[in-house]
């Protein structure tokens, strides 16, 4: 939720300020997510990847088909 009201407040403002506090944001929370998830060691992988949506579904349900956890 926050992320998305970050999102649309970046999208709608020509402000720098906007752009440079969304990147920190993101920046600082993956690196502490992987710090946090190295200290657990629960050995799980999150990737991101960018594609047309329709090939996206596709990708998402073989990926599902292979037993990997997928969220869109």
């Amino acid at each position: 939720m926050i992320f998305a009201l970050a999102f649309k407040c970046l999208a709608t403002s020509s402000s720098l300020v906007f752009l440079v506090f969304f990147a920190a944001g993101r920046l600082s929370g993956v690196y502490l997510g992987n710090l946090i998830e190295s200290k657990l060691a629960l050995g799980t992988l999150e990737v991101s990847i960018h594609k047309h949506w329709q090939e996206g579904i596709k990708l998402a349900d073989q990926l599902r088909t292979l037993g990997y956890s997928v969220t869109t």
